[in-house]
């Protein structure tokens, strides 16, 4: 079991990979922009819409036995109202601006907005909880969904950005209610008053400034690129760089998700120091195999 969420984070990439392949293939120049203008949205509500909480939660709540959380109940209503807020402010933005490029349905937009900035706070109690593996299966499970789907319009040659769109974000919406059903029956919260509202307030201000910066470097040439040149180099752009990315972010992504608990609640300086060494090895390996496959 100790690998499996590894597993699940390479079947994700593998899935959104193979995903974008064929529908290169099956949509046009134009439809495959709007595609992946809706699906950098997504990441992006995804990564910023908790407006880095999910940090707090991470480092002010605690695991109990018998899937309890131990964490504050200030912090938890303050997650739920920014949830509610990114997520309006973020579909509303979106509609408007990208009203006349990409057909979307305004309330499915909604919908998925907020699932997607909700999942990303179950994905955080999961993880927590050491339920590494479910944890990567609802974080993954639209990759795996959306390659089917585009796996059944290569097979019939449908063309159709409307269904694809449609079909994307009801799976998200699934997700995030399946993911909301599986928490309220197996975890609980148990509320303490060891962090006060101030600290909580002062360390969300320092992770928004961090995540804020982090979400700019990611993601902000892609508008640039949208806004410059148009909804069909966006498309070519996206294509490429999750071509070439995808190494990195399967790499990323693992460390980061099972480490961080783990040094939580075992943290040594000689084993960070000893992990820090292969990671950078790891990176060396990474970037000399992408080299190679760029010349």
């Amino acid at each position: 079991m100790g690998h499996f969420s590894l597993a699940m984070i390479v079947l994700g990439a593998g899935c959104f990979f193979i995903t974008n392949i064929l529908l290169k293939e099956i949509l046009t120049k134009e439809n495959y922009g709007q595609y992946s203008i809706v699906i950098t949205y997504l990441s992006i509500m995804y990564l910023f819409g908790l407006l880095g909480l999910e940090q707090i939660f991470l480092r002010y709540s605690n695991f109990s036995e018998n899937n309890t959380i131990l964490t504050q109940k200030f912090q938890i209503q303050l997650i739920i109202k920014v949830i509610l807020v990114t997520s309006t402010i973020g579909s509303i933005y979106f509609y408007f601006y990208f009203l006349k490029k990409i057909p979307i349905n305004p309330i499915l937009l909604y919908a998925a907005t907020l699932s997607m900035v909700a999942l990303m706070f179950l994905y955080n109690i999961f993880r927590l909880n050491s339920n590494f593996v479910f944890a990567q299966f609802i974080a993954n499970f639209w990759k795996i969904i959306l390659l089917v789907l585009s796996g059944i319009l290569f097979i019939y040659k449908i063309s159709s950005i409307e269904l694809l769109l449609n079909v994307l974000m009801c799976v998200i919406l699934f997700t995030f209610l399946f993911s909301l059903f599986f928490f309220l029956r197996k975890i609980d919260f148990v509320y303490n008053n060891l962090v006060s509202k101030r600290d909580i307030l002062i360390t969300s201000l320092q992770f928004f400034i961090s995540i804020t910066s982090f979400s700019l470097i990611t993601f902000g040439d892609r508008f640039i690129i949208e806004n410059k040149f148009g909804v069909e180099e966006f498309g070519n752009y996206f294509y490429l760089t999750n071509f070439f990315l995808a190494p990195f972010s399967i790499l990323q992504n693992y460390v980061g998700f099972k480490q961080l608990i783990f040094f939580k609640n075992n943290f040594k300086i000689e084993i960070f120091n000893s992990f820090n060494k292969k990671i950078l090895v790891l990176i060396i390996i990474f970037n000399n195999l992408n080299e190679k496959n760029s010349i």
